[in-house]
């Protein structure tokens, strides 16, 4: 005696309450979203650049101040040597200012290498090799342009919203968990 039994089953869902549709849009939030991811890595970048650009012009800038500095107080301690030798000044005051001319000495080789090391970084970030010769360009701001007033605490937030790519993921993923709200009771739905 042979029993067998065949049974097909069959399901086919006619309406889902947009669920398609809300799953389709969340998808292409995402993808903008991993998008931005790229922008903002972009822009990080930029940023890292920008930094090392503007450290070295302040250590260029210190190495310049360091020099007029050992300048100014090399020729003080001549003058105090002319002094000394004269017998109208001391020894004492002329190791004085001896020391200070170390110390201005010193100073100079340490922003000297201050200007190295943020050299060195911008090489990095860019990628060169430490062989690589790279030349900064002064940005030529006027003194009006350098002593103008920042614009509006208001102006830059906006200027900041619009430009930087976290802010636009932060929109979108509210907009993912909109439509995720709006799919769930959908799906809960349908297992009920």
């Amino acid at each position: 005696m042979y029993n067998s039994s065949y049974g097909i089953n069959a399901g086919w869902t006619v309406w889902e309450g947009n669920v398609r549709k809300y799953r389709l849009e969340s998808a292409r939030l995402i993808r903008d979203q991993q998008l931005l991811a790229g922008e903002d890595v972009v822009k990080n970048l930029k940023l890292a650049i920008l930094q090392a650009y503007l450290d070295i012009m302040y250590s260029e800038e210190a190495v310049e101040i360091a020099t007029r500095t050992l300048e100014t107080s090399t020729s003080q301690f001549e003058r105090a040597a002319k002094l000394t030798e004269a017998g109208r000044s001391s020894s004492v005051d002329l190791a004085q200012i001896e020391s200070q001319m170390a110390k201005d000495r010193y100073g100079l080789v340490q922003a000297e290498s201050n200007l190295a090391t943020v050299r060195m970084a911008l090489k990095k970030i860019l990628m060169l090799g430490l062989d690589s010769e790279i030349e900064i360009v002064s940005s030529g701001f006027t003194d009006e342009e350098v002593l103008a007033l920042p614009p509006a605490k208001d102006e830059v937030f906006a200027a900041a919203v619009a430009w930087l790519p976290e802010f636009k993921s932060n929109r979108l993923s509210k907009e993912v968990y909109d439509y995720d709200i709006k799919v769930q009771p959908s799906a809960t739905a349908g297992i009920a």
